[in-house]
């Protein structure tokens, strides 16, 4: 809603749509009673609909238990509550097998249609199938094989790259659940470090035979033995620290034919105890081949899907061990007039998230990050996440504490007072833009670099015929956001696609991702799921050839970089992904819907989320899978629809809690009766979705059967909100011939792409780069006390610590930001021999401040420099210096009488005097400053205030003026002058080394001094500084500051 979309779609788009549609199924019967007299018309209503050729097949692949308990109500009739049961469940089914657009089995599939000049709508019956294992039932035909002595001892093993050393033990952080486990604990497993597991862990880096790994570990270990050997190796491959060639990777898709093929490569299949299993398994895979060449709805492929599912439950008794996923014979075009409104939907989404720039998790990992670290280095990515060594992982992030929630108390407040004002007057709620400046009052607003680099958005389009569609006459109903292009239509849909004989156009918009940084390198994470009942919808064909794998078997491959190759860095406002061999960023992304809360490895999740998480947050949290946040006003019992132009961002909603609705013991007709007083009362429309997280069904509220199915679902227990959404209006589908579905759009944002930093020749932090108190030449502490005890801190305490340490260097930082404010106090001892001497110093100090009651608690810290920004070597040592020196003059003129000037005016002199040091000049230094960008709008400084400044601030003659006041003058020859040859120094050292850059260098030294003082970048000082500098360069041209 503004002149420059945040968005812009692509040309292409995904089609979602039921693969059924207008199938001639009867009404369903009354199923409120559950009576003798009423079973015979239940069951003539269910044995109709199973005799809809087109149902059968469906509901059987959905589920054999049903279809098993339809097939024998032919012969043999059930009891009246069984038969209701029966009925319920079966109607359940058609509801979804006619509304219901998510990909899943013969009920819904997908195609790939785009944005052109006028509507088309084409649908077809010549449907294709892609038939796979389900993923619960290969797992444990794996386990299975793996389980057999001679069939494991032809495998290839390769380490699992996830393993870790720590103290004596070698461990696994996670790794994928039992095939029997439930719940979504992540479970950590060890061995003792031994030098065989250490060998046999560095024979295994690259896939290498079984056998011969037994033959090395044999020699070199002669103390195992060959038998010895093979018990160390299996216990390690039960425990998956070393994979076998039998767990495919996450980028192969035919999981049953790849291990088809490695059972044949051992020769499994020839003989031995596994060979009838073997022989099974290839012959499954061919019955399955051949499945997919016939109609997927015909009754011989129901015998033929039948008879497979049959054999595979005899090998492994899963009640799904097929997966299904559908091609639709379909040819959809929509008018580019949907593409804009999508781009505006999505815009508006991004203007009013209650999390504009990035989550709170991730913007208080990234200010961790650069407090620890700084700007400019590069810190592995193994030892960033580990918690004992590193920061560990974000908040929000599975055994990890919640991040804070966003300030959103006046958007909740607004929402909630419009919420309620709509429900009054029964109107929906218009997003324009009044209401969204109102929504985003006191916030910066939303632009395109805020927003994430690519989005998907899944939606469907109301119109009723193709003429009004092309005319302009339509709504967008949006569904979801995605985490970015592959979310809803990578993994498993990615698969189906890649199984066309002709490329698909989708899969290289998939491959060709825009980045979030000049020369970001696209690349793709493959992992196995902590869940493998969900492994199925993780595969995904390979996309892009650089590949992120973690904790898969695969052969060597140049593509792939490995874990210890990737880093982190913070440059400007945003935390990146880095390749050290490559030495570019890297923009990884997981390419399927896996849920990444429990069911990802975290390693994984932070990769996927590490650019994202600092973008604009226009998907919901865990539970909440809507694109529109209504914040607290979500717990409201009604939610109206909300619209913005032609888009509906949320349908109008009731949640069925505390309805006060009949419990189960009650009366058809009490419940009846009361629901009739509900539905008045909430003014619920004849046509509703009654919704669980993406599980929708489309009811009729006047149909007996349907809302004695809606009394059902509210009775038996369930996790998660049940509500009920408004549906679609009747003709909402004229457009596509009445079809249910909905359309994938790949948005990209319309921001250039942000420069890239530099990689190359930035330092590498390893687990050594910390100084620890006594064992180096550093002493670092924090001094847990209040800013305002600060002044006397440097003026009357630390003078007596620094005399009892002769030669040492020190400096203090000022930690003002977050709930516990301290001061950072760093030693730099000559020798750290003096380490012991300097800490029983330190300590009798530190006492008498406590007795004082001048700091409370005090905490030795290691010493971590930012030698991204400040360097390293010698350049460390004299940006050291400089602080040192900064720390100095501000002791001293807080140590001094006030100043007549005000302390604005004294601190922009000191701006002055640092930037004319550290460019050794001060034309150059004032240059400098004039060039920087103006701070944001604020009221004009007062005149005096200026005239002021430009009198006693300014650098003329030697600070002419500024020596005017009384005791200035040795401020200038003291303090500042020790400064000013500090700074030169500096400066000197770093035009010897090029990776530092000076701007960063100053900006930082100007923050950091500006800090200590309790002014800001965009603060009066500054602003005053500016001015003299505007005012000395560019002498005719008025200055605003």
């Amino acid at each position: 809603m503004g002149s420059r979309p945040l968005f812009r779609a692509q040309p292409g788009i995904m089609v979602r749509s039921v693969l059924l549609h207008d199938l001639p199924v009867p009404p369903a019967p009354d199923l409120t009673t559950a009576t003798t007299a009423a079973t015979p018309s239940w069951r003539r209503w269910a044995l109709d609909v199973w005799d809809v050729q087109q149902i059968a097949p469906a509901v059987r692949h959905a589920s054999p238990d049903l279809a098993r308990e339809l097939d024998n109500l032919k012969d043999t009739p059930a009891d009246a509550e069984s038969m209701r049961r029966i009925a319920l469940t079966l109607l359940s089914y058609v509801l979804r097998l006619t509304h219901r657009a998510t990909p899943f089995g013969l009920y819904a599939g997908v195609t790939d249609g785009h944005f052109g000049a006028r509507a088309e709508a084409r649908w077809g019956s010549e449907h294709r199938t892609v038939t796979r294992a389900a993923g619960m039932w290969f797992a444990t035909v794996v386990q299975q094989l793996e389980a057999v002595p001679e069939v494991r001892r032809g495998l290839r093993l390769c380490a699992n790259n996830a393993l870790r050393v720590r103290g004596e033990r070698l461990v696994l952080p996670w790794q994928p659940r039992e095939v029997e486990e439930t719940g979504t604990a992540v479970r950590e497993v060890s061995v003792r470090h031994t030098a065989a597991v250490r060998a046999a862990i560095q024979l295994a880096h690259t896939p290498v035979p079984y056998r011969d790994i037994v033959c090395e570990l044999s020699a070199d270990h002669p103390d195992l033995g060959t038998h010895g050997a093979e018990e160390l190796l299996d216990v390690l491959i039960a425990r998956r620290m070393l994979l076998t060639s039998l767990q495919p990777s996450g980028t192969e898709t035919d999981t049953l034919g790849y291990v088809a093929g490695e059972l044949d490569r051992v020769g499994a299949m020839d003989s031995g105890p596994a060979a009838d299993l073997a022989l099974a398994l290839r012959e499954i895979h061919a019955q399955m081949r051949d499945l997919d060449g016939h109609n997927p709805v015909s009754e011989k492929a129901d015998r033929q899907r039948t008879a497979i599912v049959t054999r595979m439950r005899r090998i492994a008794d899963e009640p799904t061990p097929l997966a299904v996923d559908t091609r639709v014979d379909a040819e959809l075009v929509l008018p580019r007039a949907v593409a804009w409104e999508a781009e505006t939907a999505a815009g508006v989404l991004a203007q009013v998230t209650p999390e504009p720039r990035g989550t709170q998790a991730w913007l208080r990992y990234r200010e961790r990050f650069r407090n620890r670290y700084g700007e400019g280095t590069l810190v592995a990515l193994t030892d960033l996440l580990d918690p004992h060594c590193g920061l560990g992982l974000p908040e929000d992030f599975l055994g990890t504490a919640r991040a804070p929630e966003p300030d959103t108390l006046h958007r909740d407040r607004l929402l909630m007072t419009l919420a309620q004002r709509a429900w009054a007057a029964g109107e929906e709620l218009v997003l324009d833009e009044d209401l969204i400046h109102r929504l985003t009052a006191g916030q910066t607003p939303t632009t395109a670099q805020d927003v994430p680099a690519h989005v998907e958005l899944t939606a469907s389009v109301y119109a009723a015929s193709v003429q009004r569609l092309d005319a302009g006459d339509f709504s967008l109903a949006v569904r979801r956001t995605g985490r970015g292009w592959g979310h809803f239509s990578g993994g498993r849909l990615a698969a189906l696609l890649a199984e066309d004989s002709s490329p698909s156009d989708l899969l290289g918009m998939l491959a060709r991702r825009p980045t979030t940084v000049q020369g970001a390198l696209p690349v793709q994470v493959s992992f196995p799921s902590l869940m493998p009942k969900a492994s199925y919808i993780t595969r995904t064909p390979r996309l892009v050839a650089p590949l992120i794998s973690l904790s898969e078997h695969r052969p060597a491959d140049p593509d792939l970089i490995p874990l210890c190759d990737l880093a982190v860095t913070c440059h400007g406002e945003r935390l990146h992904l880095v390749s050290l061999s490559r030495g570019r960023v890297l923009e990884a992304a997981i390419p399927h819907p896996l849920q990444l809360e429990c069911q990802t490895p975290t390693v994984a999740r932070f990769i996927d989320e590490l650019q994202r998480g600092q973008s604009s947050r226009l998907i919901g949290s865990i539970g909440n899978l809507d694109a529109w946040d209504w914040g607290a006003a979500r717990h409201l019992a009604f939610r109206p629809r909300v619209r913005a132009g032609r888009s509906i961002l949320s349908p109008a909603t009731w949640r069925l809690d505390h309805t006060g609705l009949p419990t189960t013991s009650a009366s058809t007709a009490e419940w009846d009766e009361s629901f009739a007083a509900l539905r008045e009362r909430w003014r619920l429309p004849r046509h509703v979705y009654l919704e669980r997280y993406d599980n929708r069904l489309r009811l009729d509220l006047e149909h007996p059967a349907h809302r004695e199915l809606l009394r059902s679902r509210m009775d038996r227990p369930h996790f998660g909100q049940l509500t009920l959404a408004e549906a679609e209006p009747e003709d909402a589908y004229g457009w596509c011939g009445g079809r249910s579905h909905e359309f994938v759009a790949y948005l990209a944002s319309s921001a250039p792409a942000r420069p890239a930093p530099v990689v190359h020749s930035a330092p590498v932090v390893r687990r050594d780069h910390a100084h620890l108190p006594g064992a180096s030449r550093y002493l670092s502490a924090r001094l847990h006390c209040q800013p305002q005890v600060r002044r006397a801190l440097l003026t009357d305490h630390l003078p007596p610590l620094v005399a009892d340490l002769p030669h040492c260097v020190w400096w203090v930082t000022a930690h003002d930001e977050g709930d516990h404010p301290h001061t950072e106090l760093t030693l730099r001892l000559p020798h750290p021999a003096d380490a012991a001497d300097a800490l029983c110093r330190f300590g009798q100090w530190t006492a008498h401040l406590n007795d004082a009651g001048v700091v409370g608690e005090v905490t030795l810290v290691p010493y971590r420099p930012h030698m991204g920004l400040w360097g390293a070597g010698d350049t460390l040592t004299a940006a050291e210096n400089t602080f040192s020196a900064d720390t100095e003059a501000i002791a001293y003129q807080l140590a001094r009488p006030p100043f007549p000037a005000p302390q604005p005016v004294l601190v922009a002199a000191n701006i002055l005097a640092i930037a004319a040091g550290f460019h050794q000049d001060v034309t150059e230094g004032m240059k400098w400053l004039a060039a920087q960008p103006k701070p944001a709008a604020a009221a004009p400084l007062p005149r005096p205030l200026v005239q002021q400044a430009r009198t006693l601030a300014a650098p003329d003659d030697g600070w002419a003026e500024l020596r005017r006041i009384p005791g200035a003058t040795g401020l200038v020859d003291g303090p500042w002058a020790r400064r000013h040859e500090a700074l030169a120094t500096y400066r000197n050292v770093l035009r010897t080394s090029p990776p530092v850059d000076p701007d960063a260098v100053l900006r930082a030294l100007l923050t950091a001094h500006l800090h200590h003082v309790g002014e800001t970048s965009e603060g009066t000082a500054w602003r005053l500084a500016r001015a003299i500098s505007l005012a000395s360069t560019r002498p005719r041209r008025q200055q605003t500051h």
